[in-house]
């Protein structure tokens, strides 16, 4: 397969995924090991009581992020822990963006690294680690490409 079509199969899975578009979360990047998603906050559904992104939705942004990086390896996994730590709010309105990167992986087990932006402000507003656990492969996908 090639990377593009690796690409875009990868991006099919998640595009497709009910609960991402309930959120209004999109694939904004995909690459061997790496992805990249977000949205644009809306007032109406994605603020807490301050009129910030609520810190429930950012996590959710890095756990889809960092299960479409271990996708793009080919790698169908579930979240074991995960540490966010909270930098900066967003303000209503703001294009956020989850960035998480593979950064070493055994048979079984893959560790994460994240970072969230306010992309319109280019702003750092959490960073993080995910420890992901290998539950199956995705059929076709190679671990490096």
């Amino acid at each position: 397969m090639q990377p593009e079509e690796i690409i875009r199969s990868v991006k099919d899975i998640y595009t497709h995924n009910a609960f991402m578009q309930h959120c209004g979360i999109k694939v904004h990047s995909i690459s061997c090991g790496k992805a990249a998603v977000g949205l644009r906050i809306d007032p109406a559904i994605h603020t807490n009581l301050n009129g910030k992104l609520h810190g429930g939705l950012l996590t959710t942004l890095v756990d889809n992020a960092t299960g479409i990086a271990c996708a793009a390896m080919g790698k169908r996994v579930v979240t074991v822990s995960m540490t966010v730590d909270f930098i900066k709010g967003a303000p209503s309105g703001a294009m956020v963006e989850a960035q998480a990167e593979v950064v070493s992986h055994n048979d079984r087990l893959i560790t994460m690294q994240i970072h969230v932006y306010d992309t319109d402000a280019d702003t750092l507003l959490a960073t993080g680690s995910c420890c992901m656990l290998t539950i199956a492969d995705f059929p076709g996908i190679p671990e490096k490409w």
